[in-house]
């Protein structure tokens, strides 16, 4: 049994997407070891609902770091604010990591959430190995499918793709990378960046988190179970609603299939 430190910025058992990621993450772990989590302050009121819930393992710890407003109801600026948020909770968790570290003598941290290269973590200054990932980020989104967002999911996608191109030559992006022992890509788009800077394949591996939550693995079987599935093409998909998820496209292509006289049926 070992003693690990996890970095998670969202760890949540009420969300999907990252925040559930962490939460999972947690879970697993904590089978096997010892788990300390530092998480996002934001998250005290549902690990606070967890606890009481019995849904905390007996062998993990919550402590919290940074200090965050309500989002702005604005989803664009709120998503911009949640990248300005990370960058004070680094700055806070190192702090409250090595002080945890003085005291417990970890044997690995392990960053989860944000889930993306762009974004590096500062968990290697522990001086202790340091797992990073998994993580995505690099996957382009074609110039030729931007007449399908609208101007503020263009905008935003934009962003994203110049973020990019200038997140590889960050010395802070480079070093969370290089110097973490081991780094789990999400994509293949993303196992080449890491493999690039850190000018080797070594101590890199493709490990998808994608699933689905026990909320939507249960509304998923009340979906496929109905009456009416015989003859009726049934399309189940879950996710943050955002332009790159290209869920226009899927409504254009059933709009044939509805031309086609093909019955079915899309829970979104």
């Amino acid at each position: 049994m070992m003693k690990i430190l996890i970095s998670a910025v969202t760890c949540s058992p009420y969300h999907g997407s990252e925040t559930y990621f962490g939460w999972s993450a947690v879970k697993c772990l904590a089978q096997d070891h010892q788990i300390c989590v530092i998480t996002s302050d934001r998250s005290r009121s549902e690990i606070d609902r967890a606890y009481a819930e019995g849904l905390v393992p007996p062998s993990v710890r919550f402590f919290f770091a940074g200090k965050f407003k309500p989002w702005h109801p604005n989803r664009m600026l709120a998503r911009i604010q949640s990248w300005k948020d990370y960058i004070g909770f680094t700055k806070d968790s190192l702090r409250i990591a090595s002080e945890l570290h003085a005291v417990e003598k970890f044997d690995v941290v392990h960053h989860i959430t944000y889930s993306t290269v762009r974004v590096p973590s500062p968990m290697w200054q522990l001086g202790i190995p340091f797992v990073f990932g998994p993580v995505a980020g690099n996957e382009p989104f074609p110039f030729r499918l931007f007449p399908i967002l609208s101007p503020v999911g263009a905008a935003f996608e934009l962003a994203r793709k110049t973020s990019n191109v200038v997140a590889r030559f960050s010395p802070n992006v480079r070093r969370s990378i290089r110097r973490a022992d081991h780094v789990f890509a999400i994509t293949k788009e993303s196992e080449q960046l890491i493999k690039t800077i850190r000018g080797s394949a070594q101590g890199v591996s493709q490990l998808s988190p994608g699933f689905y939550s026990p909320v939507r693995v249960a509304e998923f079987n009340r979906f496929v179970a109905g009456k009416d599935t015989n003859g009726v093409l049934r399309l189940y998909v879950a996710g943050n609603l955002g332009g790159q998820k290209c869920v226009a496209i899927a409504l254009q292509a059933l709009a044939r299939v509805k031309k086609q006289g093909v019955d079915f049926r899309y829970l979104l």
